[in-house]
């Protein structure tokens, strides 16, 4: 999302809408776009086939260089937050690579073309793919993610070191404080979504849980909310559904989670504004 408008990128076609109801396409050139990365100061970014970045200017995206060898190029977590220095960054944590290997890295950017490896020579996170991050007080809170599956991703397990916190903005990663650790109304899980609204609530939305066996692939259709102010997780509601890969953001000072796919329908076309 961007200060006016949504986008959404799927088979080979670019969306965009103002208010998630009606939406158009978008024509574009320059690029052969496979994915969309994010979007930071009002400006869209995308990956290639051939993984390179590219950033949409007009109606052309523009190549800014191939992306690190170590790069994620898919199941990474993204985030764009205001950094300690005032300018925005986006965060890519973890995620696999182009040779299939698990990250315990964080890639960060002002600007889309240079990427620094925040976390290079050192592990602070076991390995894991499909996690949610956030913006947490001053620093970052990283949710859930499955580890590298062993023979067949449905024995991919849940990573145990469900949640994590960086005060420095993914240098550093540890156990956050007691009273922020979500209790048992959380079950571990990966493919789920998470924002913060203005309001100062973190949400975690769906996700899919393994643990190992053939036959516990459960996938979710809980809200739950934390609230920063009296550190305190409650069971906000449900989508109605139950969904993965669902994307989550905010504009304009509201929150928003939609699309993804379920076992049930495959790829779903529902979309929420999460009220507080």
């Amino acid at each position: 999302a961007t200060e006016n408008y949504l986008y959404l990128h799927t088979d080979g076609k670019l969306y965009k809408s103002d208010e998630g109801a009606v939406w158009s396409v978008v024509e574009t050139s320059g690029a052969d776009v496979e994915y969309l990365l994010f979007a930071m100061n009002n400006e869209l970014y995308g990956v290639t086939k051939s993984n390179s970045i590219v950033k949409l200017s007009a109606s052309e995206w523009v190549d800014l260089g191939v992306l690190p060898s170590k790069f994620p190029i898919e199941g990474g977590a993204v985030l764009v937050a205001a950094a300690p220095s005032g300018k925005e960054r986006v965060f890519v944590v973890g995620g696999i690579d182009v040779e299939g290997n698990y990250l315990s890295s964080v890639w960060s950017s002002e600007d889309g073309a240079y990427w620094s490896e925040m976390t290079s020579g050192r592990q602070q996170f076991t390995p894991r793919a499909y996690s949610a991050v956030v913006q947490y007080g001053e620093g970052l809170m990283l949710f859930g993610g499955h580890g590298m599956p062993e023979g067949s991703i449905t024995n991919a397990k849940v990573v145990e070191d469900a949640q994590l916190y960086s005060k420095d903005f993914g240098l550093n990663w540890v156990e956050p404080k007691a009273k922020s650790v979500i209790d048992s109304l959380y079950v571990p899980r990966y493919e789920h979504s998470a924002v913060v609204t203005p309001a100062g609530y973190i949400y975690l939305i769906g996700g899919r849980y393994f643990g190992g066996s053939l036959t516990d692939g459960k996938l979710y259709d809980d809200i739950l909310r934390y609230d920063i102010d009296t550190d305190q997780w409650a069971l906000a509601g449900t989508t109605f559904e139950t969904g993965e890969n669902r994307f989550a953001f905010t504009i304009d000072g509201v929150a928003f989670v939609g699309g993804g796919e379920n076992d049930d329908t495959g790829v779903l076309n529902s979309f929420y504004r999460i009220e507080d």
